[in-house]
């Protein structure tokens, strides 16, 4: 729950490339995936700054809008339970 949290809140993720969470952000768009390797890590956090971080909070916020609201999440709940219900009186 703490990509969707960050991303309701505009904050850019950013995960390492071991994670298996990259597919939660839009490289360089809603955060960005590091190498898990300690020197390219540092490399990276010396790298970062603040302009390009702020950049990406409206995208974050986006991301989530379409991606983790509690309306979308009941809405595609719904129509897989209506395609079941479906398949079961056929």
């Amino acid at each position: 729950m703490v990509i969707p949290e960050a991303l309701r809140n505009g904050t850019p993720v950013l995960v390492s490339d071991r994670s298996n969470l990259d597919d939660l952000i839009e490289e360089g768009v809603t955060g960005d995936v590091f190498a898990l390797d300690a020197h390219v890590l540092e490399e990276y956090l010396a790298s970062l700054t603040l302009i390009r971080l702020l950049k990406m909070r409206s995208a974050a916020r986006a991301s989530y809008e379409q991606r983790f609201t509690l309306e979308r999440f009941v809405g595609e709940m719904s129509a897989c339970l209506r395609n079941l219900s479906e398949r079961t009186v056929r």
